[in-house]
């Protein structure tokens, strides 16, 4: 791409309230645009010096804690579960430091504490052996670890999944997000907490599976975790 058709901006971070004044003070600029043709457009980030932690006459909310780190996306390892006889009563704890790989050496003695902000998962349900009929239940409890029942299940807001002998079965997606104060305390990273259960249900008498069949469901995706503060 030749230089003479490329536009230079420097586009300031300001918040639009009703008019803009003339008075208005603007930010220093945090990125640099080049735009092209087409509407093809690069933006870099603008290097900037840290900010000062601690002073020597007072401490602002900028300087007397570290800042925190929102919406820090991170893969989960692949879990699986396996079910026999057309029955399935499965829990499966959303705990950030047992599903995200090497946490102790990655992020626990890095960060001193952790927020799960939400998760978005994937499901696959395979039909290993046996006919494939019926539903499966996938649904969350955010107040009870206990194992799934018919009734619970039919009563809470759910996934139903049909089994069926499909050679590449369909994703389905579940998510999740923290909404109360509870779900969006603070936990030292060396400590687990569990804020949700995704559980797993399905019976012949429930939910129409056939005796002899037997299943697997696999499940990938991601949390969503803000982290606070530095390790001493």
């Amino acid at each position: 791409m030749h230089p003479s058709i490329l536009k230079l901006h420097l586009k300031p971070k300001t918040k639009k309230r009703g008019k803009t004044r003339a008075t208005q003070r603007t930010r220093r600029p945090r990125t640099v645009t080049i735009e092209g043709p087409w509407g093809v457009g690069l933006r870099l980030p603008i290097s900037s010096l840290p900010i000062k932690i601690g002073s020597d006459t007072s401490l602002n909310p900028n300087q007397s804690i570290y800042p925190v780190i929102h919406g820090l996306s991170i893969p989960i390892s692949l879990k699986f579960f396996s079910f026999t006889a057309g029955a399935a009563a499965n829990v499966f704890a959303i705990d950030a430091t047992a599903l995200i790989n090497a946490w102790s050496t990655r992020f626990a003695n890095t960060f001193d504490e952790y927020c799960m902000t939400g998760f978005k998962f994937e499901v696959r349900l395979i039909n290993t052996s046996g006919i494939g009929d019926g539903i499966v239940y996938f649904y969350l409890d955010e107040k009870d670890s206990g194992s799934p029942t018919a009734s619970a299940a039919q009563a809470s807001p759910r996934l139903d999944v049909t089994l069926n002998n499909a050679a590449l079965p369909t994703r389905h997606q579940i998510s999740w997000l923290a909404r109360d104060l509870l779900d969006l305390g603070w936990t030292s990273t060396s400590n687990s907490t569990t804020p949700v259960w995704l559980k797993t249900f399905a019976s012949p008498a429930d939910t129409g599976t056939n005796n002899d069949t037997a299943f697997t469901t696999y499940i990938t995706g991601a949390l969503n975790v803000d982290f606070r503060g530095f390790k001493n």
